[in-house]
């Protein structure tokens, strides 16, 4: 406390000769102390597995059931391609490409085709099934959510930089062509049941009116259920 009330002193007296805001006493005030401060504050043992933790228990994250299941996609893939126990300091720009680029090939689905296997042999069974790979899209929310734990994990001075941070690749479909929420398949098991069956003597006004009353949800679950609607 000393020390700092000297400092005051001393830098009323440099603003009062004409330089203002000079640090006197640099070992204790100045930017290289800062910075050695800040090294000391950022645990250079905080591992990935533990910025996930903290990430997930901040009350501040409330994700709707949706997002949930995409962020938990998310922590998975960073524990099985950068290891949960590794400094998460040590995780750079080039790493976050690596992934990147590895994700590119990552097939749709695989949560559910591939259950059981690591990001690496998902990608190899993809390429020998030529399974359908994920879209940009798909690939550039992944690596949105990436970047937004490295910013979070900024904020909450655990890290000092994002090294995910513009990672997106460019997307060249156009919105308007972007795929359906609802494949030809489904259409037709959704209007083979019993809302729609008088479909064809309906006019496109009071289909798009019936439509709209329904939740696209719940229509997809009872779906894939094979439950009827009413």
């Amino acid at each position: 406390m000393a020390r700092g009330v000297i400092e005051r002193n001393e830098r009323y007296l440099s603003f009062l000769e004409g330089k203002p805001g000079e640090v006197v006493d640099k070992d204790l005030f100045g930017r290289e102390a800062y910075e050695r401060d800040r090294r000391i504050t950022l645990s250079p043992k905080l591992t990935l597995n533990q910025v996930i933790d903290k990430y997930k228990a901040d009350p501040a994250n409330q994700w709707n059931p949706k997002t949930k299941i995409t962020y938990e996609h998310i922590f998975t893939l960073l524990l099985d391609y950068f290891g949960g126990d590794t400094p998460a300091r040590e995780i750079n720009r080039t790493h976050c490409r690596e992934l990147r680029d590895l994700l590119i090939n990552y097939p749709a689905n695989a949560t559910k085709i591939y259950t059981n296997l690591t990001t690496a042999e998902r990608i190899e069974r993809g390429k020998k099934e030529h399974a359908k790979c994920i879209s940009v899209s798909t690939l550039n929310d992944y690596m949105s959510k990436l970047s937004s734990i490295f910013n979070w994990a900024i904020n909450e001075e655990l890290l000092e930089k994002n090294p995910a941070r513009g990672l997106k690749l460019k997307d060249n479909v156009r919105v308007k062509d972007k795929r359906d929420p609802f494949s030809t398949e489904q259409l037709s098991k959704i209007f083979s049941l019993g809302p729609y069956q008088k479909v064809a003597k309906c006019s496109v006004q009071q289909l798009w009116t019936c439509l709209k009353k329904v939740d696209r949800t719940v229509l997809f679950r009872r779906l894939i259920s094979h439950r009827p609607l009413g």
